[in-house]
């Protein structure tokens, strides 16, 4: 279980980083995985 809470993580961090540049691509990369991160909490 943690390590599903841990590459979920990673993932947030990279979209971070990928999109960081174009806003547009990070509201939605960050709304795509808002339903996995609720889903852990």
């Amino acid at each position: 279980m943690k390590k599903i809470i841990l590459i979920i993580g990673i993932m947030i961090i990279l979209n971070s980083i990928i999109f960081s540049g174009d806003e547009v691509d990070k509201k939605y990369s960050t709304r795509s995985l808002n339903p996995q991160i609720e889903f852990f909490k």
